[in-house]
């Protein structure tokens, strides 16, 4: 239906035959013409012809679709819906060629596709590498607010430092190989943020029960004598003798 070889390198292998296509309302008198089955409907029929009937037939019920030049291989008794094939000729000083990089229909340069395609998969690796960078420092940042008393802001009165001898009378388990005190809800430190791993050994404050790396609360309670999760301040074999 828009067959142009205008602007091509093919020009036609032969001569070019002119048809015009109407699509005209359902008539018994459209019989003696070339239906084309493909184009028309079930309460229309497109037909193809090698005159203007609207010339001779202006009231006719018929209105003009396109006029098509395809190129044939004889001009006689050919209709088109019988062209099953168009046979061309290939010309390269038809059109100049085009520069490397342009676009033929605007004339300015295009990046090819590949180019394009890989500057989308750059921009995609450096928007999941920013957006990595920014977690791993919001987690070192909550890391270091926790691990340093001084950066705490807290309503708790502050509290000194456990002696080492307290600090280690806290009772301690170790992870078994199949992860069975691993909780859903509970599975990293919440000091270092760290997941908890088979063979690890973890420490629980005795008043609260709350768990945490043996090396990670050890550092917190030997500067700040509180739970650093619910601010409870665990027994201190001290204050029992």
């Amino acid at each position: 239906m828009a067959l142009n070889l205008d602007k091509t390198r093919f020009n036609p292998d032969g001569i070019t035959k002119k048809f015009w296509l109407y699509k005209c309302s359902n008539d018994d008198s459209l019989a003696d013409y070339d239906r084309i089955d493909c184009l028309s409907g079930s309460d229309y029929t497109v037909i193809s012809t090698e005159v203007d009937i609207l010339k001779n037939e202006p009231n006719s019920m018929c209105k003009l679709v396109t006029i098509l030049n395809v190129p044939v291989s004889s001009t006689y008794s050919m209709q088109l819906s019988e062209i099953s094939t168009i046979n061309l000729n290939w010309d390269g000083s038809i059109v100049p060629p085009l520069a490397p990089g342009k676009d033929s229909k605007s004339g300015f340069s295009s990046a090819p596709p590949q180019l394009g395609l890989a500057l989308c998969i750059c921009g995609l690796v450096m928007i999941v590498i920013f957006g990595y960078c920014r977690y791993r420092r919001r987690r070192n940042q909550q890391a270091t607010a926790i691990i340093n008393p001084n950066t705490v802001t807290t309503t708790t009165t502050d509290i000194e430092g456990l002696d080492q001898v307290t600090i280690d009378s806290y009772p301690m388990v170790v992870i078994g190989e199949s992860g069975r005190l691993i909780k859903a809800d509970n599975n990293a430190c919440p000091i270092c943020l760290s997941d908890y791993r088979p063979k690890e050994t973890l420490k629980i404050l005795p008043e609260c029960l709350h768990r945490f790396h043996v090396e990670c609360i050890d550092q917190w309670l030997s500067s700040k004598g509180v739970c650093p999760i619910c601010r409870t301040s665990p027994p201190r074999i001290s204050l029992h003798r």
